[in-house]
């Protein structure tokens, strides 16, 4: 299920209700940039820029849905922002166009600079007023519905997400395949799966009991990797 122009998009379905949101219930979908990707927009400076965040949403809830750009630094800064499902069960492109906060402590390495998150059901803790910078650990705005935590089989997709310098919604910038591909692997690689035992390339030496090797990583990861062997190995 995508709009036109897109092949695949994110879904979310609630197979149960939760009849009372409390005030420390949350439901989200994020997102998280390094801080190097981010560096150049000037976050936590007087030369902070000004964004446009567009996204392609379809929610079998309508009303006024919420959720926040935010670091996760010691301080905490949230943007709370909120938008409108006009129609339930259509597509709908979306805008928020801000400008980004000029004090705060925003990472410009390879942690965690800035997030965008999309509140599926917040309470009133992680809920703070739209439109305005502020302190605390925030996820949405104050007011989105919770419809989708209470409606059994609520639907939400999303897609085409894009956050860009300025204040206007350019057309989404469809990559090729394998640049996209490659952003992926920084993150997470999956070797093998085809076969009953499972073999891994490179140059090594062993012994006995013990054997070691030495294999490249397509594209360097963002931290060193943690490694996890699974299936059957054939010693």
């Amino acid at each position: 299920e995508a709009p036109a122009g897109f092949k695949y998009s994110l879904k979310v379905t609630n197979t149960g209700t939760d009849s009372s949101i409390s005030a420390t219930d949350r439901a989200l979908i994020v997102h998280r940039l390094e801080g190097q990707d981010v560096y150049h927009l000037g976050l936590g400076t007087s030369d902070a820029a000004t964004v446009t965040l567009s996204f392609y949403v379809r929610s079998s809830i309508t009303g006024t849905h919420g959720g926040a750009i935010r670091n996760h630094d010691s301080n905490q800064r949230n943007y709370p922002f909120t938008y409108t499902i006009s129609s339930a069960n259509t597509w709908e492109r979306k805008t928020v166009t801000l400008t980004l906060d000029t004090s705060g402590t925003w990472p410009s390495d390879n942690t965690l600079g800035l997030q965008v998150q999309f509140g599926l059901g917040v309470g009133s803790t992680f809920s703070g007023t739209a439109g305005a910078w502020a302190d605390g650990d925030i996820n949405s705005a104050t007011g989105a519905t919770t419809g989708f935590l209470t409606t059994v089989n609520a639907t939400w997709f999303l897609t085409g997400v894009q956050l860009e310098v300025g204040t206007v919604a350019t057309a989404f910038e469809h990559e090729p395949f394998e640049t996209t591909m490659r952003k992926c692997k920084r993150y997470y690689y999956k070797y093998g799966g085809q076969n009953a035992f499972e073999h891994i390339p490179g140059i090594g030496q062993g012994n006995a009991s013990t054997f070691s090797t030495h294999y490249q990583y397509p594209v360097e990861m963002r931290a060193a990797p943690t490694l996890n062997l699974g299936g059957a190995w054939r010693i």
